[in-house]
């Protein structure tokens, strides 16, 4: 896809997770439009928050974009979710 994937992680401090992904430049005459390269629309995201509102924020500007997008609260929740979707 030509994105980049970046994770930082601080033992009791927290995670940052980043990543880009390459979009065309939107139209002039309408600068809210973007449009994401077709290779991307169905993919699974998966959110990780632990605070409720902002995971379910997150999930539904995700799923306007066409992901499949799945929210948990913890890590150990993510890492569950993301064990079992390989097996799928």
């Amino acid at each position: 896809m030509g994105g980049e994937f970046t994770v930082k992680s601080e033992l009791e401090k927290g995670s940052a997770i980043s990543f880009t992904i390459p979009l065309k430049k939107p139209d002039e005459s309408n600068p809210l439009s973007c449009t994401f390269p077709m290779n991307i629309r169905g993919l699974k995201a998966l959110i990780v928050e632990d605070y409720e509102k902002l995971g379910e924020i997150l999930k539904r500007i995700l799923t306007k974009f066409n992901f499949r997008a799945t929210c948990v609260k913890t890590g150990e929740e993510a890492l569950k979710t993301y064990n079992d979707a390989l097996k799928h």
